[in-house]
């Protein structure tokens, strides 16, 4: 999906559809490596050129298989979701009124695969949790470790925090008058 910004001078006057299946795995394998397996991306929106500005506006829908942030379970994390981007060639920024901040400035292409790649990216939140763990059920345990609830943390802290009332006259030992 790309464009180059000659190509783009020819529609100035009407905007270019996008209707795309794309198969992005092994890309976005390279750039998010804790990715266990992805459907095809599928792409619709519009790209609209004009003297000052390439506009886009895309919707981006596609699964990902991602692994859960507690157990490693792998988990199936549905995307849907909107970009919304300014391109601008370096000229039409010096012409511009918008900062270098607000665009996304380009030499003679616009790669579009780039910017779906950094939104599915960006999508993915950092818990990522299993049904189950996500009701409270399953947490990972081993040996000599296991992973606890906050109210089970807090149950257990203040277990510890009780004092045996046999060893509770030694709190006043050291006591000075």
């Amino acid at each position: 999906m790309k464009f180059s910004v000659q190509e783009l001078k020819k529609h100035f006057d009407s905007p270019i559809e996008i209707h795309e299946t794309l198969e992005m795995k092994e890309a976005l394998l390279k750039r998010y490596n804790a990715l266990i397996d992805m459907s095809e991306v599928f792409v619709s929106g519009l790209l609209i050129p004009s003297k000052k500005e390439t506009l886009l506006h895309l919707q981006i829908k596609a699964t990902l298989t991602i692994p859960s942030t507690r157990s490693l379970t792998p988990v199936l994390f549905p995307v849907n979701e909107s970009i919304e981007e300014i391109y601008v060639t370096k000229e039409q920024l010096a012409e511009s009124t918008l900062s270098k901040d607000q665009v996304t400035v380009v030499d003679n292409v616009i790669d579009l695969t780039e910017a779906v790649e950094d939104y599915l990216i960006l999508s993915i939140p950092t818990q990522v949790l299993t049904e189950e763990e996500l009701a409270g059920e399953n947490y990972p345990k081993g040996d000599f470790w296991e992973v606890l609830s906050e109210e089970e943390y807090e149950k257990k802290k203040l277990e510890e925090q009780h004092i045996d009332p046999r060893l509770a006259k030694l709190g006043d030992l050291f006591k000075e008058d």
